[in-house]
């Protein structure tokens, strides 16, 4: 069986292969989680445009993504 971090790593290079940097966070990883918990994974792809959200499931595990690129992190990170 896969590790948190071992699926969020498979899905980054399958979805985000251009990210430069991934932060995996959230309660699952805290081992906090609930039955409604997703995993958080903050990427920086500097190859996309704008940010965006997005949520999906991966290997069975509900994953909620914030992407951004080289210079949109920095308002996410003042105002989070």
């Amino acid at each position: 069986m896969e590790t948190l971090f071992e699926v969020a790593q498979i899905m980054i290079k399958e979805r985000f292969p251009n990210s430069t940097l991934a932060i995996l966070g959230g309660s699952l990883v805290r081992g906090e989680g609930t039955s409604h918990s997703d995993l958080d994974i903050f990427i920086i792809d500097p190859k996309i445009e704008g940010p965006y959200r997005e949520s999906f499931s991966f290997k069975g595990y509900p994953i909620e993504v914030f992407v951004h690129n080289r210079s949109s992190y920095k308002s996410f990170f003042q105002s989070d």
